[in-house]
């Protein structure tokens, strides 16, 4: 199992050919049995790009907000990512791989 996250707060983000690229080669090397994409409050990447990455995933939507970990307040979106990150595989196990990394 192989997880993605698309954390945003831009309902109008397209998803880029480079991540499609990096979708189609978790497809081919890691041959996994499914790939989820969280994406924020159901909001996923779309445009051209995305719609052909949605017919290779499972979307799932990330609803939790976190605010804090351990006490700590969290403002960056990035940093909200990694907890939910984290909290995916802990929870979910498999893998996590970044959507811009080829």
């Amino acid at each position: 199992v192989v997880h993605l996250i698309e954390i945003t707060n831009d309902p109008k983000r397209e998803y880029t050919m480079y991540k499609n690229i990096n979708l189609l080669s978790i497809v081919e090397a890691v041959k996994p049995e499914k790939i989820y994409m969280h994406c924020s409050w159901g909001v996923c990447p779309g445009g051209r790009w995305g719609a052909l990455a949605m017919k290779l995933v499972t979307v799932t939507n990330v609803t939790s907000n976190v605010d804090e970990i351990f006490g700590n307040p969290i403002k960056n979106f990035a940093h909200k990512a990694d907890v939910i990150r984290f909290q995916t595989i802990h929870e979910h196990g498999g893998i996590y791989v970044d959507s811009d990394v080829i």
